[in-house]
């Protein structure tokens, strides 16, 4: 079975600690690539997770090739792959409940996905 190529543009917090260690794993899947704004990051992360750093400064288009891989035109050439990650960050849109910035980081989230399990078998309020 041929592994699937990934390539992983932003490394931020879920890419690292989420996307990354899982697609180590799977037999199926092969690292590529990653890119990221903050340089040093890129080489860490490539380095830990053994992919291939990729300099550049933006991303311009994301387009399909004919044979159906997926390519990633930059600043700086292209990346092909069967399989893009874009993780580009987020920043959660604060409700400005009074008492919401002081508990940001203890109790108060607002990734369930990223979160939930902090949360499991006690009372949560949505």
């Amino acid at each position: 079975m041929d592994q699937v190529r990934i390539g992983v543009v932003g490394l931020g917090w879920i890419s690292q600690v989420v996307h990354l260690p899982i697609l180590q794993k799977l037999p199926e899947a092969q690292l590529v690539a990653v890119c990221d704004r903050d340089r040093s990051r890129s080489r860490l992360v490539a380095e830990k997770f053994g992919a291939e750093v990729r300099e550049i400064e933006g991303v311009a288009e994301l387009r399909r090739d004919p044979e159906g891989h997926y390519v990633v035109v930059t600043d700086r050439g292209e990346i092909h792959a069967r399989t893009v990650i874009l993780a580009p960050g987020v920043e959660p849109r604060r409700s400005g409940i009074p008492g919401e910035a002081e508990f940001i980081g203890r109790g108060v989230s607002w990734c369930a996905t990223c979160d939930g399990a902090l949360y499991r078998d006690k009372t949560v309020a949505v």
